[in-house]
């Protein structure tokens, strides 16, 4: 006797817990004195619907340099909708402090000294707005 399986799927029009940004920009507070190595972004996202709270860290992710002051990311993020991320910036030519200035989706994001370090926190929602 055969034994029956059920296959559950979504349903296509269930919303997604992701909302792709391609646009992670950093702009330089200060004018660098020297060029002491590559800039490169760092960030800490919750991985959407895990009990356990995780998320996923990654750094560095070197950033293509625009002109002097501006860096973006080549590498698409995926943010989850309604909890909160974080990026910061490693620019060793002005210092962790004022790598201030990161962008996701054409808005700043709020900053958060801790530890010697800055840190952008932004929080999407479903309609790509971040917080």
């Amino acid at each position: 006797m055969a034994a029956g399986i059920t296959i559950a799927c979504s349903s296509p029009t269930a919303p997604s817990l992701y909302v792709a940004t391609v646009d992670v920009r950093y702009v330089r507070a200060v004018t660098p004195q020297n060029d002491l190595g590559p800039v490169a972004i760092c960030s800490d996202i919750p991985i959407a619907g895990d009990a356990l709270h995780r998320s996923r860290l990654v750094c560095p992710l070197s950033m293509k340099q625009i002109d002097q002051q501006t860096f973006v990311s080549d590498v698409p993020f995926q943010l989850p909708i309604g909890l909160e991320s974080t990026f910061w910036i490693q620019d060793p030519a002005v210092g962790e402090r004022v790598a201030r200035d990161i962008y996701v989706n054409g808005t700043k994001l709020r900053i958060e000294d801790a530890g010697g370090w800055s840190y952008g926190k932004a929080t999407i929602t479903k309609d790509g707005v971040i917080h």
